[in-house]
């Protein structure tokens, strides 16, 4: 990982938990940092963002997506991922989901604080098998909920 990263990872988090992610992982030349190039290179950010997947959040936006942003495979009861959630996530009915404006806030603000640009993908939006066997080969951890 990159020491850029390692030296910001304080600051890293504070977004993560103001912006509701449940983790965030480096993936890519900044994961690698054989092929970084410092003057070219950004940063990329593979992103799980906080969602409840109760029958709140399925309400809101519907069983299908709270499936898809939470990877509950289909057949699993929506009920039953209460039981895996990841320990001290607590969920705020009165926070609204993550909507499209604070995933750009997010993305800005991480670009601003590492002084170059980032790619910030949904987890769940990397469908190509190939691309998601690269991403999962080389990703590195930087925050976890």
């Amino acid at each position: 990982m990159l020491p850029l990263i390692e030296a910001h990872r304080s600051q890293i988090a504070a977004l993560c938990r103001d912006y509701g992610v449940r983790g965030l992982d480096v993936f890519g030349s900044a994961a690698r940092e054989t092929d970084f190039d410092p003057n070219r290179s950004d940063v990329d950010l593979l992103v799980i963002p906080v969602v409840p997947t109760d029958d709140w959040y399925a309400r809101r936006v519907g069983v299908a997506a709270a499936r898809e942003i939470n990877e509950i495979p289909a057949g699993r009861p929506l009920e039953q991922e209460s039981k895996v959630r990841p320990a001290g996530i607590t969920y705020d009915p009165e926070r609204p989901a993550p909507n499209l404006s604070e995933y750009f806030d997010l993305t800005d603000q991480l670009s601003a604080l590492l002084g170059r640009p980032v790619d910030l993908v949904m987890s769940g939006a990397v469908r190509n098998p190939f691309v998601r066997a690269d991403i999962d080969r080389w990703k590195q951890p930087i925050y976890a909920a």
